[in-house]
């Protein structure tokens, strides 16, 4: 998939859409990470670690949906290329 043709010349896009994918996916983890790390040891309000969970509005949770998105964009463009690349 990194590859095009017989010869072992890298396909730049794809290769440039997997570093994306790693980025985007390890800012995403490590988001997950301080949301659980401030819900289970740093919370001490009303409701527990759920309250902390069902905070919308918190940035964490909004860098959590920001990530989902650019990983379903990046990996529609990821399928559409592909598909567009072995059509033509």
């Amino acid at each position: 998939m990194f590859f095009s043709g017989h010869a072992r010349v890298v396909h730049m896009p794809m290769l440039f859409a997997a570093i994306a994918m790693f980025i985007v996916a390890t800012l995403g983890v490590t988001s997950l990470l301080k949301l659980n790390i401030d819900a289970f040891v740093h919370f001490h309000g009303s409701g527990g670690s759920d309250a902390a969970f069902k905070v919308i509005s918190n940035p964490i949770n909004v860098m959590l949906f920001a990530t989902y998105y650019a990983q379903t964009i990046i990996g529609d463009l990821i399928l559409v290329s592909a598909t567009l690349h072995s059509v033509l």
